[in-house]
């Protein structure tokens, strides 16, 4: 995920990249897999959902806030400007939730069956 809704997939690895469907301009800045299929998040609220991980549709969030991360647990979880949090069962329909926190949030991990974020000014959240 990149630049302009740059999207690029590959079947090996070894071999060169292909370009993905993307339906939209925005720069994307966070990809992952789960619950059957890959999600992207990026700048203005950017979502997009692909079971293939070659065309991608997109989905909406209840914001236009920058997202630069995404991840799964048990379920998607976006992080990005402000503090913003979005929850997601399937990758498509996303809910606003509160992180506690205004700090841009910038990175995300799930492991111990709870999620972690990082941001700003050494901003470091665990389980939301």
């Amino acid at each position: 995920a990149g630049a302009s809704g740059t999207l690029l997939f590959s079947d090996d690895p070894t071999s060169a990249w292909q370009a993905g469907t993307s339906p939209l301009a925005a720069d994307l800045r966070g990809v992952h897999f789960g619950a059957n299929g890959f999600s992207v998040v990026g700048d203005g609220g950017a979502t997009l959902w692909s079971a293939d991980g070659a065309t991608f549709g997109a989905a909406a969030t209840p914001a236009s806030v920058d997202l630069r991360a995404v991840g799964f647990g048990s379920q998607f979880v976006a992080v990005g400007a402000a503090g913003a949090v979005f929850n997601s069962a399937d990758g498509i329909t996303w809910v606003a939730a509160s992180s506690g926190s205004t700090a841009d949030l910038i990175g995300l991990a799930f492991g111990s069956y709870r999620f972690s974020a990082v941001g700003a000014s050494g901003t470091n959240l665990t389980a939301f």
